[in-house]
């Protein structure tokens, strides 16, 4: 059963498909972010490897990859071969990798770290609203949480729903039809008449909406990752004024057997990522699109004795989408000059990621690290 709130979430959505282009975003046509939580704290290390390679197969002599498990980017520098599904991507520079991103005193705690990514606060700081609340308040656009929790857009001056899957939605909505004879004629409950005749009238409208939307070239995938970009894809190319998207893949906690299940997962990650790319392309939409990976930590430098790896500090994020200048950005942290606990030091603040995307995406003033052409 749809409960009242999700009607009302849907009636939110459905009012702003009728928005003029011209004010969705920043540019002539709709922009949309979409936000991928690496969920558990992804090992950056095996992702995007090392320089030192010497050093990093001996703190890791069952984890670290070898050479023909990797795939070679620039100056030295290799991404885990289950990422081959990005290869086409950075071969035309439209992905990036920024290395190192932390931030000061890190917290190692799943609830508090994803707290402090989404919300951009400091180590001892706690804040109530997602970062990107400040950009999207009171616009005449939507965010849209697919299987997941709105966290970076969380804010009730937000236009912001969660959809576990925007089809299976449409469909609880529109059972709704069976109950109007039941209560048409009690005027104790008008209002909830009202509120269901509003909302099946919304849920009719996204079915027109969305079946507008071509269909992919490429299939998406039929596991659950696979299906929630399939659903971005498609309020992507419906034209809804989704400004906004997050997706979360996981779990990335590999305390044990990391071996496996992270190449598992990165090779997840990159098909699928690969598949989404492809499909805007082929409808002219990957230059509107920025696609953003974040985690709540790293993973510790040093395997452990269960053939995984813990809670650490700093790890790379991609970046992708057409109007990303591809590359490598930051500084690879030392394995050598560690922080107290022996963990990686950041060299980028994941802050000033953001504050990139503010300027260069969002079209305000502020510093930017150049991935993206603004």
């Amino acid at each position: 059963m749809v409960t009242r709130r999700q009607f009302l979430q849907l009636a939110s959505l459905l009012a702003m498909s009728a928005t003029p282009a011209a004010g969705w975003a920043t540019g002539p046509r709709s922009q949309t972010m979409i936000l991928v939580e690496l969920r558990g704290g992804n090992d950056g290390v095996n992702t995007l490897l090392p320089p030192d390679r010497e050093r990093y197969q001996r703190l890791r002599p069952r984890l670290s990859l070898a050479h023909d498990e990797t795939l070679m980017l620039q100056d030295g520098m290799a991404m885990h071969s289950a990422l081959a599904g990005l290869e086409d991507s950075w071969a035309s520079r439209d992905l990036a990798w920024i290395q190192g991103v932390g931030y000061p005193d890190p917290n190692r705690s799943h609830f508090r770290g994803i707290d402090i990514w989404e919300t951009a606060s400091d180590a001892d700081q706690y804040l109530d609203e997602g970062w990107l609340a400040s950009l999207l308040a009171n616009r005449p656009t939507a965010a849209v949480a697919i299987g997941t929790d709105r966290g970076p857009f969380a804010s009730e001056s937000v236009r912001s729903i969660s959809l576990d899957n925007p089809a299976q939605f449409i469909q609880q909505a529109q059972r709704l039809s069976t109950l109007g004879s039941l209560i048409d004629d009690n005027p104790a409950l008008a209002h909830i008449v009202a509120t269901y005749r509003a909302i099946d009238d919304a849920a009719q409208s996204l079915v027109g909406t969305l079946s507008q939307a071509p269909p992919p070239q490429r299939a998406f995938a039929q596991d659950p990752w696979g299906q929630d970009l399939l659903s971005a894809y498609q309020l992507i190319a419906s034209g809804l004024p989704v400004q906004a998207i997050k997706v979360s893949l996981g779990s990335f906690d590999t305390h044990a057997n990391q071996a496996s299940r992270h190449r598992r997962l990165l090779s997840q990650l990159g098909e699928g990522l690969a598949t989404l790319r492809e499909n805007l392309r082929a409808i002219d939409r990957w230059d509107d699109t920025l696609v953003l990976s974040y985690s709540e930590f790293g993973r510790r430098l040093q395997e452990n004795a269960s053939g995984g790896t813990d809670h650490g500090t700093a790890a790379p994020q991609l970046v992708m989408g057409g109007r990303v200048r591809g590359g490598l950005y930051g500084r690879y942290p030392s394995l050598q000059i560690l922080d107290a606990r022996e963990d990686l030091r950041f060299s980028v603040d994941f802050r000033d990621v953001y504050a990139s995307v503010r300027r260069d995406w969002f079209g305000q003033s502020g510093r930017s690290m150049g991935f993206i052409v603004s």
